[in-house]
């Protein structure tokens, strides 16, 4: 019975929303009409009011207060709304190996930073759970399976609290990505575009729009420069080393319809590398 009547509310509220005089409210309500696919935008307005009304009603406010503070409420929804409809383009480079191993990506603006790390490692075949932090500008913020993460220090940032867009990244901005702390690679991320679309930009979106290169070896950084620096030594070592020839994926080449096959996949994987408890982690 609570439950009916809670909807029965609801209704009424979605109802007054749409029939409101409000030309603030109007216009939110116009771009987020425009923005959101028309199947979900009425789904996406009740999870709004769901998500909102409580809290508002907590305060004792006039009518006026109350739709002022609705409105404030909804422009921060149409803000973030229209993160979403951009895209970024990042042109990703190994330090010491740019030439060799590169990346040109289109990303939703709207992604965590720990989304668009795990979507660059992937492009780079990443498969194991070492360490990573990036930096932009003067802060650096963690993985959350660091060190940093059993409170060994204080005001550590995290790459998993923040958006890409609260950052205000614009065309231009660089990031420094280190991953793996003992083979210590290098990334270097430049926006070198920000895209505007009429609708949302989503993960599924994304594309990989250049690339060279197979991607990073795991625990062995010094024969992957090796092996682009000097591909005679390279097999020299090997063969002293016992190695098979492979050992290493030197046979295995970037193949830019296969990198946008995969990309999300390659995503998804390494979000679930990621995604474990840090009781069950091996510093």
């Amino acid at each position: 019975m609570f439950y009916n009547n809670a909807q029965v509310f609801l209704d009424l509220c979605y109802e007054e929303l749409m029939n409101t005089e409000n030309q603030s409210i109007q216009k939110s309500l116009k771009t987020i009409f425009r923005i959101v696919p028309e199947d979900m935008v009425e789904d996406f307005l009740y999870s709004f009011l769901r998500d909102n009304l409580a809290h508002i009603f907590l305060n004792e406010w006039s009518e006026e207060e109350f739709e002022n503070a609705f409105d404030l409420l909804l422009q921060d929804v149409v803000k973030d709304l229209k993160d979403q409809t951009k895209s970024m383009v990042l042109k990703v480079t190994l330090e010491g190996q740019e030439e060799n191993l590169h990346r040109t990506l289109e990303l939703p603006y709207g992604l965590a930073l720990d989304e668009m790390v795990h979507m660059i490692l992937g492009t780079f075949k990443v498969s194991s759970t070492h360490l990573y932090n990036i930096s932009y500008k003067h802060d650096t913020f963690m993985c959350d399976l660091t060190p940093y993460s059993l409170n060994l220090v204080e005001n550590h940032l995290y790459a998993g609290d923040y958006m890409v867009s609260e950052l205000g990244v614009r065309k231009g901005s660089v990031f420094e990505l280190c991953y793996d702390f003992g083979d210590n690679y290098i990334f270097n991320v430049e926006v070198t575009d920000i895209n505007h679309h009429k609708t949302l930009f989503d993960i599924e979106d994304s594309v990989v729009l250049d690339g060279n290169g197979y991607g990073i070896w795991e625990d062995a950084h010094y024969w992957l420069d090796l092996y682009y620096d000097d591909k005679d030594y390279f097999y020299e070592m090997m063969e002293e080393e016992g190695m098979e020839e492979d050992y290493f994926a030197v046979n295995e080449e970037f193949d830019l319809d296969v990198a946008n096959e995969t990309l999300i996949e390659d995503f998804d994987y390494v979000c679930q590398l990621y995604d474990i408890d840090i009781d069950d982690f091996e510093l």
